[in-house]
């Protein structure tokens, strides 16, 4: 009688996920491949520079919050990346030299703004993962801005977010 129970219950929670849609959410990584950066066979190039100087676009964080927190000043190096996991509760970023970071929950996506990275310093060793979502998502750089000079850095936006965190 008891194995009779117990077999009724697992038919109606059969049933009720079944008649209700109800899916069982799993986590997931994924590395980042190149999207948002084209290459024409010698340079890599962001597909979208928004630098926010004359001509160049409006730079933005991707509505997370993280310019104003960290001294952004127009012209600063960055990127912002998208992950989209619909149903993840939560999600984070691998970088070369910051290590693990929290993304930013922004709509149905997450984002976060990170210092600027080559392609080729990203391809096979950045990843994201994410907690209570599907396994299949979509990584990529939605815009950013190359640094000038070929590899001038500002100190002012990124000693103040590393700051912020404490180090």
């Amino acid at each position: 009688m008891k194995n009779l129970r117990a077999i009724g219950a697992l038919l109606a929670v059969g049933a009720f996920a079944a008649l209700t849609g109800a899916v069982v959410f799993a986590s997931g990584t994924l590395y980042y491949t190149g999207q948002g950066f084209t290459n024409d066979g010698t340079t890599w190039s962001l597909n979208s520079q928004r630098c926010g100087l004359a001509g160049q676009g409006v730079a933005n964080d991707g509505g997370t919050g993280q310019f104003a927190l960290n001294g952004f000043v127009l012209g600063d190096p960055y990127l912002v990346w998208v992950l989209t996991v619909n149903g993840a509760s939560s999600a984070t970023l691998s970088l070369p030299d910051e290590g693990i970071v929290n993304m930013y929950k922004v709509g149905g996506t997450f984002k976060y703004a990170s210092k600027y990275y080559s392609p080729v310093q990203l391809i096979g060793v950045a990843y994201a993962t994410w907690t209570g979502g599907p396994s299949r998502a979509t990584l990529t750089v939605s815009h950013g801005c190359p640094p000038r000079d070929g590899g001038w850095c500002s100190p002012g936006f990124w000693k103040m977010r590393l700051t912020a965190r404490g180090r």
